[in-house]
């Protein structure tokens, strides 16, 4: 399997309105957009002009699972983060990639070779090119790093973990 670009919005609020003015709408922004107000409430599992809810996450991973319930292992090619990129910082993405994790876990998907995506940091899109072999983007490897302990085992891990710090 591979997955990619998943975008997940996890202030995502079924019955936000899905028809604002902002770059990434189903987000109570004003009280006029709140669930139960707007004229335009958004979708349980998604809704135009804005990213993927949880809901629509979980139940891809149940579509996985009856689609190609033999699968071995999974590509994830990164990009987490909804399209909010103005305000995601390192705790929001190390969150984000723990949560998919976990939710893959809890759907019995266990080999997943993930990579970073462009969002998959903060700032998005900044990926430093580290010149005395430090990076201060090694905190994303690390957050994947210590999600492949159950396949790679807890050496592996800390062989990974700021190896270039």
């Amino acid at each position: 399997m591979h997955i990619s670009d998943l975008h997940v919005d996890r202030q995502y609020q079924v019955g936000a309105n899905w028809n604002c003015t902002k770059p990434i709408c189903c987000r109570p922004y004003t009280p006029s957009d709140a669930p139960g107000v707007t004229d335009y409430p958004a979708g349980p599992f998604g809704t135009p002009n804005c990213d993927t809810p949880t809901s629509l996450e979980e139940s891809l991973y149940q579509t996985v699972k009856h689609v190609a319930p033999d699968s071995e292992f999974m590509f994830f090619t990164g990009d987490l983060v909804e399209a909010a990129i103005w305000d995601v910082t390192q705790p929001e993405v190390t969150g984000n990639i723990n949560d998919v994790y976990q939710r893959l876990q809890k759907n019995g998907f266990e080999k997943v070779y993930a990579v970073v995506g462009n969002h998959d940091v903060a700032p998005v899109n900044v990926f430093d090119v580290p010149s005395n072999g430090s990076s201060k983007s090694q905190w994303v490897y690390d957050t994947l790093a210590a999600n492949w302990q159950f396949w790679i085992g807890a050496d592996g891990v800390s062989s990974l973990l700021s190896s270039t710090q």
